[in-house]
C-alpha cells in the first residue's frame, strides 16, 4: 500500500471511531464538567409561585418550595374532589416555616427560585419553622464509635437552628472517617454489638461476620419552637401504639 492510501486509511479509520466513541462533555479549568444550561421554566416572576402544596392529603405540613404556577394549578385541580380524612399523630408533625416568608421569581437563566431575605447574624430564627429537633453525639473518646455499630445519638431533644443540625451532621462523619471500627472484644457484652453469625453466612477465609447490632434508643418525642429570635424544643406526650387492623 502506497504512503497516500495509508494516509486516507487513518484518516477514515479516526473518522469512524470519533463517531463511535463515547461523549465527553467539556471541562472546566478546574477539571470539573462544563454541563450544559437547564432547559428555560418560566419567563418572569409571575410564572412561579410558592407553594405547600404536596399530595391531596398530606399526613404533615410540607416546607414551602417553588414552581411554576400552570403545573401548581393543574396539580391542585386533580385534587377538588378528594375528601381528606385527619390524619392521626399530626401534633408531632414538626412546624414549618410559612410560605407568606418567601417571594417567588424568576431568574437570570429563566429557573423558578425560592427567595427570603437572610436573618440577622445574631438571630437564630424568625419562626418555628427555622429551628430543629436535634439529638446530641457522645464525645469521640466515647467507645461506641470503635464498635461496629457505632454510636447511638442521645435521646435528649436539644434546640438547634439549620446551621447546628449541618455542624452535627460533619461532625458525625468527621469522627466516623477518623476512628476505625475494631472487632468486638471480651467484657463488651454491654455494648450495642453482639457476637452473632447470620444463617447461611459464608464470608471470605479469615472475614468478620457483619456486625449485629442492637437497635439505638428510641427519642423522647419533641417539637421545635422559636421565642424572641432563639430557638428552643418543648417535650410531648409519648405517642400511643396504633392499633393494629
Amino acid at each position: 500500500m502506497n504512503p497516500r492510501a495509508a494516509a486516507l486509511v487513518l484518516l477514515a479509520a479516526g473518522q469512524v471511531w470519533a463517531d463511535i466513541a463515547p461523549w465527553s462533555p467539556p471541562r472546566r479549568p478546574d477539571g470539573g464538567f462544563v454541563l450544559p444550561p437547564p432547559k428555560p421554566q418560566c419567563e418572569r416572576d409571575a410564572d412561579c409561585v410558592v407553594t405547600t402544596f404536596f399530595l391531596c392529603c398530606p399526613s404533615c405540613p410540607v416546607a414551602p418550595y417553588v414552581m411554576l404556577r400552570k403545573d401548581l394549578e393543574r396539580q391542585q385541580k386533580s385534587c377538588v374532589d378528594v375528601k381528606c380524612a385527619p390524619w392521626p399523630d399530626q401534633e408531632y408533625c414538626q412546624p414549618v416555616v410559612p410560605a407568606s416568608a418567601y417571594t417567588a421569581a424568576c431568574d437570570e437563566q429563566k429557573q423558578c427560585v425560592l427567595r427570603r431575605p437572610p436573618l440577622a447574624k445574631e438571630v437564630q430564627c424568625e419562626f418555628d419553622g427555622d429551628c430543629r429537633v436535634a439529638r446530641a453525639l457522645p464525645p469521640k473518646t466515647d467507645a461506641c464509635w470503635k464498635s461496629r455499630c457505632r454510636c447511638c445519638e442521645g435521646t435528649a431533644p436539644l434546640a438547634s437552628d439549620v446551621k447546628g443540625i449541618e455542624a452535627l451532621r460533619v461532625q458525625k462523619y468527621t469522627t466516623l472517617g477518623e476512628i476505625q471500627p475494631v472487632p468486638l472484644a471480651k467484657g463488651q457484652e454491654t455494648s450495642r454489638e453482639f457476637e452473632c453469625v447470620p444463617a447461611g453466612y459464608k464470608g471470605m477465609k479469615g472475614s468478620l461476620p457483619p456486625p449485629c447490632c442492637k437497635p439505638c434508643p428510641e427519642p423522647l418525642p419533641a417539637r421545635a419552637f422559636c421565642k424572641a429570635g432563639r430557638c428552643g424544643v418543648v417535650g410531648l406526650p409519648p405517642k400511643t401504639p396504633t392499633a393494629k387492623q
